[in-house]
């Protein structure tokens, strides 16, 4: 069978019982808001989607401060809208068709400690989707559900908690649900943990420049499928505001690898513990078109290439992938 260009999970058959080779499989999208952060009201932050699943630009690994002002326990809210040239997850082609991927979440700091070590303790909770034309899986009937939603290809919801400690890490743990409205894919359940730094003091000469190092682990914990995979995440996204951009705008390179064990990276030979590279440039700036009391919005794009292990991990055949990607966030 010729694989669909929308594809279903990398670890899961579909519901209605039709199958694809393994190595063919691709990786699932989650929202990868894993550890709640947020830019300041009228300051840019870098708002990369198909990076690492959905992060958002609540998400300290592109730099952002998890950390609410002192005394602050308002909830904080975030909404936004991608369009990507292709569904990239996890180095993996998802679909090869454009992408519409709205995404909103809430923050609520919990707790702010008195000791010296943690920081802040939050809650945040959020749904993220990916919308693209004809995301039913080919060959499959055209079930009443997959007719009246075929183009809303995933829904996921995830919550979790934060914890910023020691000034400059924060760590998180958080609970992703994955389900497909198109009827696409079976559910699947996945625990997600970050641990990121702000590394910016490192460099004091040049202002505004960081490196944003960070590290995800991800397990699968339910399929009725398929198996139940492991990821690992490594990255680091170099930038900032740097001298020299127009107005407040924002850049950075990201540098990412990804690996996999228990079925995350499958090709029809074996499999593969190293799953891809990838690299980039994106960019970010404010809209300065709201008052400060109404919140911030931001608008970024970006350009990634992406390398696989195998060839034969993408449906394509191709070795590498280019995406590129326009976006707008709000948040209040």
């Amino acid at each position: 069978m010729t694989p669909s260009p929308a594809r279903q999970r990398p670890w899961s058959d579909s519901k209605s019982g039709a199958k694809h080779l393994a190595g063919l499989k691709l990786a699932a999208c989650a929202v990868t808001l894993a550890i709640c952060s947020q830019a300041p009201a009228g300051e840019s932050s870098d708002s990369n989607s198909y990076y690492s699943e959905a992060s958002t630009p609540a998400d300290p690994a592109l730099g952002t401060n998890p950390v609410a002002p002192a005394g602050e326990r308002r909830l904080r809210g975030y909404a936004g809208i991608d369009v990507v040239s292709m569904y990239v997850s996890r180095g993996l082609i998802y679909s090869d068709r454009i992408s519409l991927q709205p995404w909103v979440e809430v923050h609520l700091p919990v707790a702010r400690p008195e000791a010296d070590v943690i920081d802040e303790v939050g809650w945040f909770a959020g749904n993220w989707n990916s919308i693209q034309p004809g995301s039913a899986i080919e060959g499959e009937a055209p079930t009443r559900q997959r007719e009246r939603l075929r183009d809303w290809y995933e829904a996921d919801l995830y919550s979790g908690f934060h914890v910023a400690f020691a000034e400059r890490w924060t760590a998180s743990l958080r609970y992703n649900y994955y389900t497909s409205p198109s009827d696409s894919f079976s559910d699947l359940h996945e625990l997600d943990s970050r641990l990121a730094y702000d590394d910016a003091h490192w460099w004091p000469e040049a202002e505004g420049f960081a490196l944003r190092p960070s590290l995800r682990l991800a397990k699968t914990t339910r399929n009725r499928a398929g198996p139940t995979p492991w990821y690992l995440e490594a990255g680091v996204r170099p930038g900032g505001q740097l001298a020299g951009l127009p107005g407040k705008m924002s850049l950075s390179i990201p540098l990412i690898v990804g690996f996999g064990a228990d079925g995350q990276y499958l090709t029809p030979e074996k499999e593969h513990h190293f799953g891809f590279f990838q690299t980039g440039v994106a960019v970010s700036m404010p809209m300065e078109v709201l008052p400060e009391s109404a919140g911030a919005m931001n608008l970024s794009g970006g350009f990634d290439m992406i390398a696989v292990r195998d060839r034969e991990l993408n449906f394509r055949g191709d070795r590498t992938t280019g995406v590129a990607r326009i976006g707008l966030d709000y948040s209040y």
